[in-house]
């Protein structure tokens, strides 16, 4: 029996919208498919319904609907924090206004640091970076001490 969108599992539910936003309509239909084994018309009515969701928008204004090679450069500028870059890119792509395309920005930065917390540069992932360096040569100087002392006895 074919499970309804919203009775799918968030993370499933987060891979489909993905796939929509990325402009890969196709994956997601599979996707559905994978996890439901729905007939390939179902899984096609109901990716369909979910793009009229989306389109339609929680916020009240209308999402335009971009190229997978175009929303792939919007989220490369989004995964290198590089926010105002994105802003940019949308609002040339989609000659819309400024508030606008900030408000897509946002949203889609909202639904990303969500879905995928540990690769999003803006999310809340633990990203270890030069602390992390500096307390392993630290901590592989004072070794080197404690065995040079050693070594003295």
């Amino acid at each position: 029996m074919p499970k309804e969108f919203d009775e799918l599992p968030d993370h499933v539910q987060a891979e489909i919208r993905a796939a929509i936003l990325a402009g890969r309509k196709i994956e997601a239909i599979k996707f559905y498919y994978e996890q439901t084994k729905s007939s390939l018309n179902e899984c096609k009515a109901v990716v369909d319904q979910e793009v009229k969701l989306m389109r339609a928008g929680g916020t009240g204004h209308q999402q335009k609907t971009v190229k997978a090679a175009d929303m792939d450069r919007i989220l490369d500028a989004i995964f290198a924090n590089r926010k105002l870059e994105a802003v940019k890119i949308y609002k040339e792509l989609n000659n819309v206004s400024l508030l606008e395309s900030k408000t897509f920005v946002d949203e889609l930065i909202a639904q990303l640091s969500t879905e995928f917390p540990n690769e999003f540069a803006g999310g809340k992932g633990y990203k270890p970076g030069c602390v992390v360096l500096i307390a392993y040569v630290l901590m592989a100087y004072a070794i080197s001490l404690v065995v040079a002392v050693f070594a003295t006895f």
